[in-house]
């Protein structure tokens, strides 16, 4: 019981950064970010693409698209 207690809590401690940088919060600061790619296919109803940036050498995650019509145009939290 404690083993599993314990591992739950690494496992939601490990993902909040990960949560937090998807968030944009009320009056946060953003920017947009421009995708503008050639030859990208549909994946189908059930698949996503998600970018992705390295900011201080992590990745961080710029959201998810479906669509692979471009360019398009994406606010994402500056911070």
């Amino acid at each position: 019981m404690i083993f599993s207690v314990v591992a739950l809590s690494a496992l939601i401690t490990s993902c909040s950064s990960d949560y937090d940088s998807l968030v944009i919060l009320p009056g946060a600061q953003t920017s947009d970010l421009t995708l503008n790619l050639n030859g990208l296919e549909a994946l189908g109803d059930d698949f996503v693409y998600e970018g992705w940036i390295i900011v201080d050498g992590e990745p961080v995650s710029t959201g998810t698209f479906s669509s692979v019509t471009f360019p398009q145009t994406f606010s994402v939290n500056t911070a």
